[in-house]
C-alpha cells in the first residue's frame, strides 16, 4: 500500500522551552477524520489505530511538508510517544538562523499551524470507516496557515484530508468525463457544453446499452450514480439503463 496520509498537529506554545528551542505537539489522535478514499471514490471517516503505529526514534521537521532537500530541514521531532490514544512530542528547531525565526514565530504566536505526513501501510473497513492499521510517521511541518484546500498544486493524498468532498467531486467528474469521450464525446467539451451533449445523445447511449455488451449498461449506470445532483438526467438515466437490463 505504502500511501501518505497527513493530520493536523496541536501545539502548545504554553510549554515553549528557549534554551531547547523547542516546542510540544500532539501530532495525531484516533478521532475519526474524513478523508478522500482512492480506492472506494468517497470520502470516508478515517482512523488510526495507535495500536499499528511504527516506533521511529525521531523525525525531520520541515517546511511546508518540502522533503526533497535538507535545505528545507528546521530540526527534527523527537520524545515520540503514544499516551491516552495520542500521538505526542517535541519539535526541536536547528540552530541555523532560519530556524531560529520559525521557533520564535510559533513561540510568539504568528504562526499556529503544523501537521505530520505518515505512510500508510495496512487498512481495512469497518462499514464506512477506514481504519489504519499500521502507519509510520515521515516528517513533521511547519506550515504558515495550514494546507489551502483551492490550491490544486497540492500532493493528491494532502488534498484528500485537506479538501476531500472537493477531490472526490473533481475525481468524480473526470471519471464521468472519461466514460462520455469513450461513447464519443469530443475531448474539448467541458462543463455545460458536455452536459448538453450528453444529453442530446442519451438515447443513442441507450440504445448502445440495450443492443450491445453488459459493460455498456455498466457504465451509464456509474455515469448515473455520479450525476446525482442533476436530478432530471439522473432519473432518465436509471430509467434507460434498468430498462435495458430488462
Amino acid at each position: 500500500m505504502n500511501e501518505r496520509l497527513y493530520r493536523q498537529a496541536d501545539i502548545d506554545v504554553s510549554g515553549a522551552d528557549d534554551t531547547e528551542r523547542s516546542l510540544p505537539l500532539v501530532l495525531a489522535t484516533e478521532t475519526p477524520v474524513p478523508t478522500y478514499d482512492f480506492l472506494r471514490g468517497e470520502v470516508v471517516n478515517e482512523v488510526l489505530d495507535m495500536s499499528g503505529l511504527e516506533e521511529v526514534r525521531q523525525v525531520p521537521l520541515v517546511d511546508s511538508h518540502e522533503r526533497d532537500s535538507v535545505r528545507n530541514v528546521l530540526g527534527s521531532i523527537r520524545d515520540l510517544r503514544v499516551e491516552n490514544g495520542n500521538y505526542i512530542g517535541r519539535a526541536y528547531f536547528a540552530s541555523d538562523e532560519q530556524s531560529q525565526r520559525t521557533y520564535e514565530l510559533y513561540r510568539d504566536g504568528h504562526l499556529t499551524d503544523f501537521s505530520i505526513g505518515c505512510q500508510r501501510k495496512a487498512v481495512h473497513y469497518e462499514g464506512s470507516t477506514k481504519v489504519v492499521r499500521q502507519f509510520r510517521p515521515l516528517e513533521g511541518s511547519a506550515v504558515v496557515a495550514g494546507a489551502d484546500p483551492n490550491a490544486k498544486v497540492l500532493e493528491p493524498a494532502l488534498r484528500a484530508y485537506v479538501d476531500p468532498e472537493g477531490l472526490r467531486n473533481e475525481m468524480m467528474e473526470k471519471a464521468i468525463k472519461d466514460l462520455l469521450v469513450k461513447r464519443g464525446m469530443p475531448e474539448d467539451l467541458d462543463g455545460q457544453p458536455a452536459v448538453e451533449w450528453f444529453e442530446a445523445h442519451l438515447q443513442d447511449l441507450a440504445q448502445r446499452a440495450e443492443n450491445g455488451e453488459k459493460h455498456d449498461t455498466e457504465e451509464l449506470q456509474r455515469i448515473a450514480t455520479a450525476l446525482k445532483s442533476n436530478q432530471r438526467l439522473c432519473r432518465r438515466l436509471v430509467s434507460l439503463t434498468t430498462s435495458s437490463n430488462a
